[in-house]
């Protein structure tokens, strides 16, 4: 999209050009309909622009939380990434609850249920304020973990996650949910 506001931004570059070295000073009807018309695409190629740099910098923002907290397994480095009103829907569970705090609770139980946790980012996607990530964990039950059927039994989930990004880069909200056949 740069090469297209780069285009737009020559045209009107080179109609100013124009009638500053061939002109008598009034701008011909032609040097006007080029000025005329290239203006708006020019705004409208920087808008989209600016648009993809900031859906760029919301996926950057989310893919350092993944591989920071998930697949670095350091939960304290959320802080500066989630906001402050943070909430978190996990369709797979309802026992988060809201805030940063309570996540990092969730985060570090499950930690402890789970002895070899690989997290891997598959994908991700952008549109607007929202990221979607598409995710695969392999997870090794800690034998006498709560919850767990099979001791020491060793298996795969895949999920998404769509993650809302607030005006000052950070995750404001997260939506979780496993796939169904995972």
């Amino acid at each position: 999209m740069e090469d297209a506001f780069r285009i737009i931004l020559g045209i009107v570059s080179v109609s100013f050009l124009h009638e500053a070295i061939f002109g008598d000073g009034n701008w011909s009807d032609a040097a006007w309909r080029t000025f005329s018309l290239s203006v708006p695409l020019l705004i409208c190629a920087w808008s989209i622009t600016i648009s993809a740099r900031v859906q760029e910098i919301n996926k950057r923002g989310v893919r350092t939380f993944f591989e920071k907290t998930l697949v670095g397994g350091y939960v304290d480095a959320a802080t500066p990434v989630l906001a402050k009103n943070y909430v978190a829907h996990d369709f797979s569970r309802a026992d988060i609850g809201e805030g940063i705090e309570a996540w990092a609770k969730a985060i570090r139980a499950d930690q402890e249920t789970t002895g070899d946790f690989k997290f891997t980012l598959d994908h991700q996607s952008a549109e607007g304020d929202k990221v979607a990530t598409l995710w695969t964990a392999t997870l090794t039950r800690v034998p006498d973990a709560p919850g767990s059927a099979e001791k020491g039994e060793t298996f795969q989930v895949r999920g998404i996650t769509i993650s809302r990004v607030d005006r000052k880069n950070q995750i404001a909200e997260q939506w979780h949910a496993p796939w169904p056949f995972s």
